[in-house]
């Protein structure tokens, strides 16, 4: 038995935290909970008359998934104490928490309110707000910079607002992320809507902190500054908003984004140093360890105890407390009394990803690092071990990071390799620096200079790595069940795989023949369905379609000013979604709010073929545009009036406008006019796409529809200069698509909802809705939206 299940005998903490962490991710995805709760209380209690003894340990597993699950409830149960005010103009007054985050454009404070005003009623109610203060003026000299700090008193005037669950299917989940922060509700101001009452105590512990924060800030400012400095601010304190984005995605794309989160490595670098002080200053065993215990808890909570910080300074106490105590130290072991800790106290960090990574690279040094330092015994030690962990990190945490970012980075290996030994260097160098500054200010200066160039040499290695050919491929996201796959997988081949399993090769080829057949049962008995989904890109259009025999084809990419809507938009749906190639893109005409987010789509996924009707205006983001398509050799469509296309076996995309003449005739020099228009059939189903036709064009297809649609996408965002009743009447649609943001335009006009609702035509707004989906299977229309959400079963 013990052989067996070894891993699991001499780390019974595993059973435990695995129990733990059940209770919290099934109950937080359970439907039933009550029936769920009472289910795990049924089972405690057969046990224990059945069983009786020998059920001593199910049972306390048992009551342990029950804690886990009762941890989550209370906190879901959580109600915004704002929530009835939502979009209503108040008045805050309440105490800054946390260090200031600036950024390029604003800063913003989390605010835990003391009272709240709304007309002349004040209330009393205890809640954290994000609050993002712009400055009133922009432009070059705006001067963005924190004005407040931690503890300072303060009353913030402006419309206090929820904030945005994902708006497009597996999009970002803002609000769960920020409720786990305790944050339920934000608000965005001017400068001038923000009132200074009074500053905090001195002595409050956050505000100690934070003096220390922005005096160590300061330091590494003026001794390093520029690039390097805000490496070294996010590298040593946690502040990596400091980090340029374009600097950011370089790391991510070279796998070496964790550098940048305070995490083992950091407070590995620290545990080193205190060591080697403590050796110089000659002090006794037990004052030496408990000074190296309060200064990780200090530096824990300096850096805003990220739950990768967390884990690893809990991590590092456990091992001091058992070298204290004489105990032989066990990573694995010590990763799972951490994470057990934490999770009690912290219960929601499960669904965090730096600490998901965190402890899974913790636990893969466990089990790869050894057998990696021992090939690479030809190096000096302590390089061979630096890099071992690395690499031991970087194989255990490579599916959860295909997951989450879509990428592989074939440069990661080389790229630690070179980076990791002189992070080393910087970050010792940076501990020291900051005391350094702070009594020789001008000492520093000096001091900084070897550390500065070895911060722009990671610098200028992770640009110069990211920009190499191939440096990064994108990928599709797996489902849960290959993450599972994969990491019983890594199991297998690790040293620390189950005592049964003699030839772990046999098990390996076990597993991918399971993945196989699952895979295979599972695509053989996936319902055959039309799936659209109007993807919500703020002020713009975009559709993704995907037929019966899983061709994807792509109706726009939106578009708005200071959103790169391709990268942080479309890339993620596809990615996530498990699509990493297209058949057919369309181009419905050249806005900029119908093409810009296409652009990264053509050049980072495998795209088969391009339509459109040319554009008369070549703007500049078209001739991009065409530019890729031809760069990457995708077939170009010029599409007509007349022709009809098949993609896959039973979908059909009809071109009812334009053709040269009516282009001729119906431009009066505006592009809307020249927008594609397709009726797409597929059996029973059929949908209309529009483009931003106006007036004069629906006038022209009217008399020319030989076939009504059941769903319309409404023409030019719902605006005033389309969806004629004339028009409406001929497509007789039953459900209408309006695709729109914020704007300033007055989309979607209220005549046009009031001609739509006149007729009873379900309407469904990505304003308001979020991202629009439409399945067509067996006869019939399920329409489900992201936000407000609506499900809308319709005969055809």
């Amino acid at each position: 038995m013990k052989g067996k299940y070894e891993i699991w005998v001499r780390r019974p903490v595993l059973w435990f935290l695995a129990a733990y962490i059940a209770g919290l991710i099934i109950y937080n995805y359970m439907p039933a909970k009550p029936v769920y709760l009472m289910l795990l209380m049924s089972a405690v209690l057969s046990a224990g008359f059945f069983l009786r003894k020998r059920a001593l340990f199910p049972i306390l597993l048992i009551l342990i998934m029950l804690l886990g699950s009762l941890r989550v409830s209370l906190f879901l149960q959580r109600v915004n104490p704002l929530g009835p005010y939502n979009g209503l103009e108040v008045s805050l007054q309440g105490e800054i928490k946390g260090a200031p985050q600036v950024e390029k454009d604003r800063v913003i404070y989390v605010l835990q309110t003391a009272a709240v005003k709304i007309g002349e009623s004040v209330y009393p109610i205890k809640t954290n707000v994000k609050v993002s203060v712009y400055p009133n003026t922009y432009g070059p000299n705006s001067g963005v910079r924190a004005v407040y700090g931690t503890g300072d008193f303060i009353q913030v005037n402006g419309t206090i607002k929820e904030p945005d669950g994902p708006r497009n299917p597996k999009g970002f989940d803002y609000k769960s992320y920020l409720a786990r922060r305790s944050i339920f509700s934000i608000m965005s101001v001017k400068e001038q809507n923000v009132i200074f009452i009074r500053s905090g105590s001195k002595l409050s512990p956050e505000r100690i902190l934070a003096s220390v924060r922005d005096r160590a800030s300061s330091v590494l400012e003026q001794a390093v500054g520029g690039s390097e400095g805000n490496f070294l601010k996010a590298v040593i304190l946690g502040q990596r908003w400091l980090i340029e984005p374009e600097t950011e995605d370089d790391f991510t794309r070279t796998g070496l984004a964790h550098i940048l989160a305070v995490s083992g490595l950091h407070v590995g670098y620290l545990v080193m140093l205190l060591s080697l002080i403590q050796s110089m200053l000659k002090l006794r065993k037990g004052a030496a360890m408990l000074l190296q215990a309060a200064v990780l808890l200090f530096y824990c909570f300096l850096t805003g105890a990220s739950p990768s910080a967390t884990r690893a300074v809990v991590m590092a106490l456990i091992y001091l407390a058992g070298k204290a105590l004489g105990r032989k130290s066990d990573i694995i072991n010590n990763a799972g009394t951490a994470a057990f800790l934490i999770l009690l106290f912290r219960p929601m960090d499960i669904f965090e990803l730096s600490f998901q990574l965190s402890f899974l690279a913790v636990c893969s040094i466990g089990l790869f690092a050894e057998p990696i330092q021992n090939v690479l015994r030809f190096m000096p030690k302590k390089v061979a071990s630096l890099i071992a962990a690395g690499l031991s990190a970087q194989l255990g945490t490579l599916p959860l990071t295909i997951y989450y970012f879509n990428l592989i980075s074939p440069v990661s290996i080389l790229a630690n390799l070179v980076v990791l030994p002189v992070l080393g260097i910087v970050t010792a160098g940076g501990f020291l620096l900051i005391p350094l500054g702070m009594a020789l200010p001008v000492t520093a200066v000096y001091a900084a200079i070897p550390i500065r160039l070895l911060s722009s040499l990671i610098l200028l290695v992770t640009e110069f790595a990211a920009d190499l050919p191939n440096a990064y491929i994108r990928v599709a996201s797996p489902s849960v069940f290959t993450l599972v796959i994969a990491f019983l997988l890594i199991w297998m081949i690790s040293r620390e795989r189950p005592g049964f399993i003699r030839r772990p090769s046999i098990a390996c080829i076990a597993l991918i023949v399971l993945f196989l057949a699952v895979q295979l049962v599972a695509d053989l008995t996936a319902p055959r369905e039309l799936k659209l989904v109007f993807l919500d890109v703020g002020q713009g259009d975009c559709c993704f379609i995907q037929t019966p025999d899983r061709k994807n084809i792509l109706i726009d990419g939106g578009g708005q000013a200071g959103v790169d809507t391709g990268e942080k938009v479309l890339l993620p749906f596809l990615l996530k979604n498990g699509i990493s190639a297209l058949d057919l893109v369309i181009m419905s005409h050249g806005h900029d709010d119908h093409i810009s987010g296409l652009q990264p789509v053509l050049k980072q996924l495998r795209t088969k073929a391009f339509m459109e009707y040319p554009p008369l205006e070549k703007t500049p983001a078209y001739q991009e545009l065409i530019h890729t398509v031809r760069e990457k050799g995708i077939r170009v469509i010029s599409a007509a009036r007349g022709q009809t296309y098949r993609v896959g076996n039973e979908t059909w995309l009809h071109v009812l406008y334009p053709d040269d003449s009516s282009a001729h005739a119906l431009y009066q020099g505006n592009e809307n006019n020249l927008s594609l228009v397709l009726l797409l059939e597929c059996g029973d189903a059929s949908v209309l796409f529009t483009g931003d036709i106006e007036k004069g064009v629906e006038y022209y297809l009217t008399g020319r529809m030989k076939r009504t649609a059941s769903v319309l996408k409404v023409p030019h965002h719902g605006s005033s200069t389309s969806s004629t009743e004339a028009f409406l009447d001929a497509v007789s649609p039953q459900a209408a698509i309006i695709q729109s943001g914020i704007n300033l335009f007055g989309h979607p006009h209220p005549q046009t909802l009031d001609r739509l609702k006149e007729r009873n035509i379900e309407v469904y707004r990505n304003d308001l809705q979020g991202a629009v989906t439409l399945k067509f299977r067996d006869g019939k229309w399920y329409i489900q939206t992201m936000m407000n959400n609506t499900n809308l079963d319709n005969d055809n």
